[in-house]
């Protein structure tokens, strides 16, 4: 059994388990030709993550992402919206294995903002 075989399906298991982008309330926009509502005391927080995979995988995702926003917000934080996206894919193979992977990923985005006391 090769390194990759072994590796990669580890790697891919260690990384179901995390939300994939996390982006703070308040983090400025880095353009200077934002609209004005882009200021960043305006800025909505972001967190996404896959939706693909075993229910169980997607809730302990769907917690990290409760976590992230929670820790973020000093544990009051109010949910804004949510949406739902899909990436193309890919198709990986490797030589040695033959293993073959390949189609899209569903994410969820919800955007977040913090409660003040």
């Amino acid at each position: 059994m090769n390194k990759l075989s072994t590796v990669l399906p580890i790697a891919l298991l260690l990384g179901a388990c995390t939300s994939s982008n996390f982006t703070p309330p308040g983090q400025a926009t880095a353009s200077k030709y934002a609209p004005v509502q882009a200021s960043a005391a305006q800025q909505l927080g972001r967190v996404t993550y896959m939706t693909s995979g075993a229910d169980f995988v997607v809730e302990a995702r769907r917690e990290d992402a409760y976590k992230k926003m929670y820790k973020a917000c000093n544990e009051r934080y109010v949910i804004v919206k949510e949406g739902t996206s899909s990436s193309a894919g890919q198709i990986y193979q490797t030589t040695s294995s033959g293993l073959t992977f390949g189609g899209g990923f569903d994410y969820r985005t919800i955007y977040f903002d913090c409660v003040e006391d």
